[in-house]
C-alpha cells in the first residue's frame, strides 16, 4: 500500500503548493510533507482493525507503510541537499508514529473513563498539528519555536519508549 501511495504521489505532485512561509507553507507541511502521509496508514489500520478484527501492531503496519514514500523523498531531497526535510521529516514520522500507537492503546486501556479518553483524543489531533508547526517553524529558521514544537511532539513517543522499556524489564 506504501508503493502505491508513493506512485500516487509521483504522478499527482505536491497537493499544496507551498509559498512564501505563512500558511500555505504550514499547509504544504501537513499535507504533502509531515502529517498526512501517517495519518493515511494510521486510518487504514484503525480500518483495518475495525473491519477484519484483526490485531496489527499500529506502530509496525505505519513505519512500514512509510518505508517507500521515506526512500522516495530520500532520492528526492539529497540532491539539493536540504536538512530540514531529510533529517527532520523521518523523525517527525517516527514521533507522530510511536505517539499514535502509544495514544490509541491507552485510549482503548481507558475507554470506559470517558474524560482520559477524551483527552487521549485531542492529544490524538494534536500531534500531527505539533508535528506540522514544528517543521514549519525549522523550515522558516524560528529555531527556538521549532525545537519547543519538536519536543511537544515527542513527548508522545518518548513516553511510549519508557513505558514498552519498563514493561519487559
Amino acid at each position: 500500500m506504501g508503493f502505491v501511495a508513493v506512485i500516487l504521489h509521483y504522478f499527482i505532485g505536491d497537493l499544496v503548493p507551498p509559498g512564501g512561509f505563512g500558511l500555505s507553507r504550514w499547509m504544504s507541511g501537513f499535507v504533502d510533507f509531515i502529517s498526512l502521509p501517517v495519518l493515511i496508514p494510521f486510518i487504514v489500520c484503525m480500518l483495518l482493525i475495525k473491519l477484519r478484527h484483526f490485531s496489527f501492531d499500529i506502530a509496525g503496519f505505519i513505519l512500514l507503510w512509510l518505508i517507500p514514500a521515506s526512500v522516495y523523498r530520500a532520492v528526492i531531497w539529497i540532491s539539493p541537499g536540504y536538512p530540514v526535510f531529510i533529517i527532520l521529516v523521518p523523525l517527525l514520522w517516527a514521533a507522530q508514529t510511536l505517539g499514535f500507537s502509544f495514544i490509541t492503546n491507552l485510549m482503548i486501556k481507558y475507554s470506559k473513563k470517558y474524560i482520559i479518553a477524551a483527552l487521549l483524543a485531542l492529544c490524538l489531533i494534536a500531534l500531527p498539528l505539533l508535528a506540522s508547526t514544528c517543521w514549519w517553524a525549522l523550515y522558516s529558521q524560528q529555531t527556538l519555536l521549532g525545537f519547543l514544537f519538536l519536543f511537544a511532539a515527542f513527548i508522545p513517543a518518548v513516553l511510549s519508549v519508557i513505558f514498552d522499556f519498563s514493561r519487559k524489564t
